[in-house]
């Protein structure tokens, strides 16, 4: 098999000449030469503080990780609650048949 004709019974040897010498000499078990690889102990992360500017301040707060997925928990938390109490809504409404059931329906219920 060869590059230019896949179809071929060329050897593969051609590729890169004096590369693939030696692989018959390679066996299992085989001792690999070389020493250890030196190894450097990599130190911690740095935590990653974010600035972020509260609702109604003019100053950034440095916001922990921990304190940025809390937020964000509740943020969505509370997203899905209205978006529920949203759709329970609407559905109440599109099941009204009157108008008057419409302006006598209470929106604020269930808040």
């Amino acid at each position: 098999m060869s590059w230019d004709n896949p179809n071929s019974a060329t050897a593969i040897t051609s590729i890169a000449p004096g590369v693939f010498n030696d692989v018959s000499a390679i066996t299992p078990g085989a001792p690999v030469s070389g020493g250890p690889v030196p190894w450097t102990n990599i130190t911690h992360v740095p935590v990653a503080n974010a600035s972020w500017i509260p609702v109604g301040a003019t100053a950034p707060v440095n916001v922990t990780p921990a304190e940025q997925a809390a937020i964000m928990s509740g943020i969505a938390a509370r997203t899905t609650d209205l978006n529920a109490k949203k759709n329970t809504k609407l559905g109440q409404v599109a099941a009204l048949t009157t108008i008057d059931a419409v302006i006598d329906y209470d929106v604020t219920t269930g808040w």
